[in-house]
C-alpha cells in the first residue's frame, strides 16, 4: 500500500476523530536543548532518571591502540564522573582500557550497563557496590535498562544469535521477538513494558512487549526503527531513518513526533524520564576538529504548545443555510517557521478545497497528494508569541450543488515548507484542529 503522509497520519487521525467527536486538535510538544559533553571526542547520552541524573559512555582517543577507550560516566547537574571497570578478555593488549558502559539508571540511582571487549558482561551498579552477571549460556551480556522495582533488560549473545532478556532478581526470561532473527529489549518502566528492537527480513523495527503482548513499533515514512526508551506514562523514545538520516522520535499514545538537536545532521534518542525529558546523542555535519558525537538533554518547555481550534455556527446544514466558521490561534512562542493551511475535506475522503490567501481564493487539492495543497498564509514566525480569535473567519451559504454527506473543515500549522516533498515527517506538523459538519439537501 503507497505510504500516506503524516496529513494522512496525523491530520487524518484527527480527522477521523472529529468524525467521532466532532471537534479533534493536535499539538506536538517543543524542547529545549542542552549539550552534554563528558570530555574525550564522543559523549553518547543513553539514560536519564526523574532527579535529571544521566549515564552514557564517553570515549577518548588512544594513539598507541588506534581506538578508543571507553568509560561510563554519571552526569549530576552539570559535572560528569568518569567509570572504568577491568574487563575480561580483550584484544588490545595491555594498551586499553576494556571499555565501560553505563546505560540505564532508575529513580533509585541504580546503574546498568556493561564492560569488557567481546566477552561483554552485563552489571548493577548500587552505590559504591558492583554486581556483574552473565545471562546463562551466553558468551556476551549487555544491560541497557533498569527500573525502580530493580528488573534489568538487555542483550545477549548466545550460539543461537542474539536475545533480549529480562532479569528479575536472580531470574532470567529470554525475550525474542516472533519472527525475529534477532532481538534487543532496551528499556523497561514501573509496570514492567519492555521496549527494544528486532530484525527480520525486512529490517530493524522497534517494539512494545507488555504481558505477552508485542506490538511492532514503525515511524511513518522510516525504513528501519529502533524503540530504547519507554517511561511510566508509557511514552517511548527510540530513533530510524529514512533517505534524510537518523531521527529521533518521542512516541505518545498514536502520536510520533520527531526530535531532532537544532543544526545536527543526525539525531539518536536513547532514553527517557517519568518528566518527559529525553536524552541521546547527535552528530553535525562536517564534523569539527576531534569532535564526534555528543549528548544531549531534551526538556519539554513550560506552556509549550501552540494550540489551534476551529469551530463551526452549527453541524448539520441543508439547501440555503449558512456556514460560520471560526478560528484561534495561541503561540506561546515557540522556534519555528510555520506555513497555516485551511480548507475542507470533502465527503470522498481525499478530495479537498483549500484557501490560499485571506481573501478565500481556493483551489481543490488530493490528501494523497499532499504537495497539491497551498498554504492561506506561509512563513509566520513562532518566535514572538500572539494570540489571534476571530469568530466569523470564514462563511459559505449552501446551494444544493455540494455533494451532500460528511465534511471535515480544518486548519494546521505545519513547518514551513513540509509538503513540497510530497512526504511529511513525525514533528512537521506544530498544531491541528478538526471540525466534522454534514450537508443533506
Amino acid at each position: 500500500m503507497r505510504r500516506m503522509l503524516m496529513l494522512t497520519v496525523v491530520v487524518l487521525v484527527a480527522m477521523v476523530l472529529a468524525l467521532a467527536g466532532p471537534y479533534a486538535t493536535y499539538a506536538a510538544p517543543v524542547f529545549s536543548f542542552s549539550t552534554i559533553d563528558a570530555g574525550g571526542s564522543t559523549t553518547e547520552a543513553f539514560g536519564v532518571n526523574t532527579a535529571g541524573q544521566i549515564v552514557g559512555a564517553v570515549f577518548f582517543d588512544n594513539e598507541e591502540w588506534g581506538d578508543f577507550d571507553i568509560y561510563g560516566f554519571l552526569w549530576e547537574s552539570g559535572t560528569s564522573t568518569l567509570f572504568s571497570y577491568g574487563g575480561p578478555g580483550g584484544s588490545c593488549e595491555g594498551k586499553c582500557h576494556p571499555p565501560t558502559f553505563f546505560h540505564g539508571i532508575n529513580d533509585a540511582g541504580q546503574i546498568v550497563g556493561y564492560r569488557g571487549l567481546g566477552a561483554d558482561d552485563g552489571f548493577l551498579k548500587d552505590g559504591a557496590g558492583t554486581t556483574f552477571f552473565f545471562v546463562p549460556g551466553a558468551y556476551s551480556t549487555l544491560a541497557h535498562g533498569i527500573n525502580i522495582a530493580g528488573q534489568i533488560v538487555g542483550s545477549s549473545y548466545d550460539a543461537t544469535g542474539r536475545h533480549g532478556f529480562l532479569k528479575d532478581a536472580d531470574t532470567f526470561t529470554i525475550i525474542d521477538a516472533p519472527g525475529a532473527s534477532g532481538t534487543e529489549a532496551y528499556g523497561i518502566n514501573g509496570v514492567g513494558q519492555i521496549v527494544g528492537w528486532f530484525v527480520d527480513a525486512t529490517g530493524y523495527h522497534g517494539f512494545l512487549k507488555d504481558g505477552d503482548t508485542f506490538t511492532t513499533i514503525e515511524v511513518p515514512g522510516a525504513t528501519n526503527t529502533w524503540a530504547s526508551g519507554i517511561n511510566d506514562a508509557g511514552q517511548i523514545v527510540g530513533w530510524f531513518v529514512d533517505a534524510t538520516g537518523y531521527h529521533g522520535f518521542l512516541k505518545d499514545g498514536d502520536t510520533f513526533t520527531r526530535i531532532e538537536v537544532p543544526g545536527a545532521t543526525n539525531t539518536w534518542a536513547s532514553g527517557i524520564n517519568d518528566a518527559g525529558q529525553i536524552v541521546g546523542s547527535f552528530v553535525v555535519e562536517p564534523l569539527e576538529a576531534g569532535l564526534l558525537a555528543q549528548g544531549f538533554l531534551a526538556v519539554p518547555t513550560e506552556n509549550n504548545n501552540a494550540s489551534i481550534s476551529i469551530a463551526p455556527n452549527r453541524v448539520s446544514f441543508r439547501i440555503g443555510d449558512s456556514l460560520t466558521v471560526s478560528v484561534g490561534v495561541e503561540n506561546p512562542g515557540l522556534p519555528a517557521v510555520v506555513d497555516f493551511y485551511f480548507g475542507v475535506v470533502l465527503p470522498d475522503g481525499d478530495t479537498l478545497v483549500f484557501f490560499t490567501n485571506l481573501e478565500f481564493a481556493s483551489g481543490v487539492g488530493s490528501l494523497a497528494k499532499p504537495a497539491t495543497l497551498q498554504p492561506i498564509v506561509a512563513g509566520i514566525d513562532l518566535t514572538t508569541p500572539f494570540t489571534y480569535s476571530q469568530p466569523t473567519f470564514f462563511g459559505y451559504s449552501w446551494t444544493g450543488g455540494e455533494p451532500p454527506g460528511g465534511y471535515v473543515l480544518f486548519v494546521a500549522a505545519v513547518k514551513s515548507g513540509a509538503l513540497a516533498d510530497n512526504s511529511i515527517d513525525a514533528g512537521d506538523i506544530v498544531a491541528v484542529s478538526t471540525a466534522a459538519v454534514s450537508f443533506a439537501p
